[in-house]
């Protein structure tokens, strides 16, 4: 688990959280490429790092190739928009 502090500049918390976010997807999606048929992969992600994995113009296709990996994908602690666009990025997918 990663707990990161937050203090002085918002904005340059969000760019820190946003490429830590950007890193991590891209790493995770790359061990499910070498391993995806040796297991059955899980992903949880709370609602601030969905926050940046749905922005369609960075992480959200990453977001969702590491999704239909998965057997099964938890989102907690998110709004209920943030539901509704996971929703309906699986479903036209």
């Amino acid at each position: 688990m990663v707990v990161f502090g937050v203090q002085g500049d918002p904005l340059e918390t969000s760019r820190v959280l946003e490429d830590w976010v950007a890193k991590h997807l891209q790493d995770f999606v790359n061990k499910a490429e070498q391993g995806a048929s040796d297991m059955d992969l899980a992903l949880i992600i709370d609602g601030r790092c969905l926050m940046y994995a749905l922005d369609p113009k960075k992480l959200r296709k990453t977001f969702l190739k590491l999704s239909m990996m998965c057997k099964a994908v938890v989102c907690c602690r998110v709004s209920p928009l943030q539901k509704a666009q996971v929703s309906i990025m699986i479903w036209f997918s």
